[in-house]
């Protein structure tokens, strides 16, 4: 049996290993994490804003403050995760540890959050999928588009149209992380457009991030996806910043 388990090893190298922990487990299928770093992650499954999904501290709120006092150009969005402890630390090492392949775990988190009956609008009402796209320098320098990667597996999974280059980012920008509100939205304004005239056009758009915090970058692509003709933008990313 050993020796049979060695050879499995060999020709199938990620068959039950968890990706987070890097130990090998019986239950650990395709999403390649095991139930006790599953556990650790911070779900967003409490009481959220139903307009951007960021957790809610008060059960009788129904929107964060930001969304009740400012327009937003998306219609909802909504996150399976919040951006903080092992959740932060997982997705830091997709984006900037070479470890492009958590996109499958990533992706099948998501996947199964939007598969859910409250979120089914973000699968069942939506016409293509766009991505949040990085310039072509970024993306030459990382190696590969994190969001691209699990806008694919998103369009794989449930054969929802996803076209990589139509939505595109024409200049550099600082690193969101680091500005407050308004210099986000300075920052971000005007970097995004759309390179095929009509792809979008009387379209709903499921539009793929990774994070989203002020919903700044959301807010700016779903602006340039819905001056291209598109009739309203969802938005899911993988978490959301931290409780408001």
């Amino acid at each position: 049996m050993n020796l049979i388990k060695s050879v499995e090893n060999l020709i199938f190298p990620e068959q039950n290993i968890c990706y987070i922990c890097g130990e090998r487990f019986a239950h650990v299928n395709d999403w390649h994490i095991c139930n006790t770093c599953y556990s650790k992650l911070c779900k967003n499954d409490g009481n959220t804003c139903e307009v951007c999904g960021k957790s809610l501290v008060e059960e009788t709120a129904v929107r964060c403050k930001t969304c009740a006092q400012s327009v937003r150009f998306f219609k909802k969005a909504t996150a399976p995760l919040i951006y903080n402890g092992e959740v932060k630390q997982m997705i830091r090492d997709y984006k900037f540890h070479d470890k492009s392949y958590y996109y499958t775990l990533l992706g099948h988190i998501l996947l199964e959050h939007l598969r859910k009956d409250e979120n089914k609008d973000f699968l069942c009402e939506v016409d293509c999928i766009a991505s949040v796209p990085m310039t072509f320098r970024k993306k030459v320098i990382r190696g590969f588009n994190q969001t691209e990667l699990i806008a694919k597996f998103i369009s794989e999974n449930t054969d929802i149209s996803y076209e990589t280059e139509f939505f595109i980012k024409t200049k550099e920008t600082s690193i969101q992380s680091h500005l407050n509100r308004l210099e986000r939205e300075k920052n971000i304004k005007r970097v995004f457009e759309v390179s095929k005239i009509g792809y979008y056009e009387n379209k709903k758009v499921l539009l793929i991030d990774d994070i989203l915090t002020t919903g700044s970058t959301a807010d700016a692509a779903a602006k340039t996806l819905l001056e291209a003709g598109a009739t309203e933008v969802y938005v899911a990313t993988l978490a959301t910043g931290r409780n408001v």
